[in-house]
């Protein structure tokens, strides 16, 4: 799930200004972090 998470973002990241990459990658490590526990 993890590496799909990454690619999904990958692709987000392509298609976004460099202020909504920063809120989706923040957002995305915050999703994994809590989901990690």
């Amino acid at each position: 799930l993890g590496t799909l998470g990454d690619a999904y973002l990958n692709q987000i990241s392509q298609r976004c200004t460099s202020w909504q990459c920063q809120i989706w990658g923040a957002g995305g490590r915050l999703r994994l972090m809590l989901s990690a526990e």
